[in-house]
């Protein structure tokens, strides 16, 4: 994740409050400061699926640089941002060839380009290793698409994106009511809109809530609605044949509860588990459990090992079954 300082640290989306606020600053010219970020990620992960052979697989592809600027243009202070990573148009990590995350800029309080989903705006991320499973069952499934517009004011943020129903007539929107309070609890609230495949008008609603414990933090996340499974279960097999079934709407319900120690000043853990069940004919239900152990090695790297069980296969990202992630993570 980059940052440019520990104050701009403190509001990056997904730094997960324990990834450190490091960054190469490259120059400054005038009032503008360029400064490059990322990680580097090795990963061992093997699979011991419901079905089929037991293997084990080794990629970086996960791995990312992200170039920004910050500047002030006539009083308002802009910020230019773009980010890659090596997964390519192979979403199973193969091929390795540079794939585009995010290209966004930001001008005061309005976000315009390809960033993180309007629906991301009310989740409370998880510290878990898998980053295809990370966000599944939650509304941070379809985690970045590109962004017509965000707009972020007084802890309100309202967001019109690229609609996932291509033959939508208005945009994908959500509204989010974020309120912090003192000792770092959190409580969120957000309402999406959307037109799905049958032309109705889809609504969804979804509750975040983080409790700190001291160091430690309880997090949680729920949903119900119509039209949520493009965002909730993006990649899981035979999941979902749409958010319309028999010309209807398909509804479902979902939660994910996780809970983060601190055992030392350097080593955490975690354990998250997620249910999202949807009212169609087969009763779809979708299940997952991670808990892992991570270690901050050095102040810029973490390695850990995770255990995890899906019921459902994430299409060809992970199987249906057990996997066990071994990793080290380097942050620049």
């Amino acid at each position: 994740m980059f940052c440019i300082n520990r104050k701009i640290a403190m509001t990056c989306l997904g730094a997960l409050a324990v990834s450190p606020a490091l960054a190469v600053e490259l120059n400054t010219v005038g009032d503008t400061r360029f400064a490059i970020g990322g990680y580097v990620k090795a990963q061992g992960i093997f699979s011991n699926p419901d079905q089929g052979k037991s293997t084990f697989d080794a990629t970086a592809s996960e791995s990312r640089m992200n170039f920004r600027s910050d500047s002030t243009v006539n009083g308002q202070e802009v910020t230019a941002f773009i980010e890659g990573d090596f997964y390519g148009s192979n979403a199973t990590g193969s091929s390795s060839e540079l794939r585009l995350r995010q290209a966004w800029v930001k001008v005061g309080n309005l976000t315009m380009g390809q960033a993180w989903s309007g629906y991301t705006q009310g989740i409370i991320a998880y510290d878990v290793v898998d980053i295809w499973g990370g966000g599944r069952g939650d509304l941070s499934g379809g985690n970045f698409r590109p962004t017509l517009v965000r707009y972020e004011s007084h802890g309100f943020s309202v967001s019109m994106q690229d609609p996932v129903y291509e033959s939508a007539s208005f945009p994908d929107t959500t509204v989010t009511y974020t309120q912090n309070f003192e000792g770092g609890h959190i409580l969120k609230g957000t309402v999406a809109t959307r037109e799905i495949e049958n032309d109705d008008v889809a609504v969804g609603f979804s509750m975040a809530a983080k409790v700190m414990l001291g160091r430690n933090d309880i997090r949680v996340n729920a949903h119900y609605g119509e039209g949520l499974g493009a965002y909730s279960l993006v990649g899981v097999n035979d999941a979902l044949a749409g958010d319309v079934e028999n010309g209807d709407a398909v509804s479902q319900y979902g939660y994910r509860v996780g809970y983060r120690h601190f055992f030392t000043e350097r080593l955490r853990g975690n354990v998250v588990h997620s249910r999202t069940e949807l009212d169609d004919d087969n009763e779809t239900l979708y299940k997952s459990t991670h808990v892992n152990l991570l270690y901050r090695l050095l102040p810029n790297m973490d390695v850990g090992v995770e255990w995890r069980e899906y019921n459902l296969s994430l299409a060809a990202l992970r199987p249906q079954g057990e996997q066990v992630e071994v990793m080290a993570k380097y942050f620049f």
